[in-house]
């Protein structure tokens, strides 16, 4: 076969595969048609092609490690008039942290956030040498890894990037040549949980 029958083969299976077999396994998961393009680009910077056989077999395998850490991390990042988002500003510093909840429920306590940069008015992935740590005394401590990173996208697309955080958590910025900041994340007013107590039987 010549290299391009080849090429038309796999640009035509490019073009039919993800409406049919892919996009009807995500369809029986329940998720939305907006977190589709997000999920065929997460599994492109993994190396799976569009038009390979393991597509729908990955996504279920992806969606089986989302359910291990408890939240829906596949999502649209906000619209202008979305209303539960956050900003804030970094000193002497073009860019912004926007904190959002995105497709995570209320009673997860889980915002999601990026960097977002105030003079082009778009997000960006994260810069060389920027990162942010959770400092809260007594809770999870530590660097805090993309959403993408997590899943084995080391390279996203620009301004694709964002990561998770607890609500109310203490966080750190680091960032080359300037000192570090630190920001809280908000909490929603949700209902208290109900806390169960032991009870003693013998």
């Amino acid at each position: 076969m010549s290299r391009h029958s080849r090429t038309e083969r796999s640009a035509k299976s490019n073009k039919l595969y993800p409406t049919s077999a892919v996009n009807q396994t995500l369809g029986e998961m329940g998720l939305p048609q907006i977190a589709y393009a997000e999920i065929h680009q997460l599994l492109d910077g993994q190396g799976i092609h569009r038009d390979d056989p393991r597509r729908p077999e990955m996504i279920q395998e992806f969606m089986a490690r989302v359910d291990q850490i408890g939240i829906v991390t596949i999502g649209k990042k906000p619209e202008a008039a979305y209303q539960e988002v956050f900003m804030v500003k970094i000193p002497e510093d073009d860019l912004q942290i926007r904190l959002f909840t995105g497709e995570t429920r209320r009673e997860q306590g889980i915002f999601f956030f990026d960097f977002f940069s105030s003079r082009g008015k778009v997000p960006v992935n994260a810069p060389q040498g920027y990162f942010v740590e959770i400092v809260s005394p007594g809770g999870l401590a530590g660097r805090i890894p993309s959403v993408e990173a997590t899943f084995g996208v080391n390279n996203p697309d620009p301004g694709m990037e964002k990561f998770t955080v607890v609500e109310n958590a203490l966080c750190r910025l680091t960032r080359p040549y300037k000192g570090p900041f630190l920001f809280k994340v908000p909490e929603r007013n949700t209902p208290p949980a109900i806390v169960a107590q032991a009870v003693r039987v013998q």
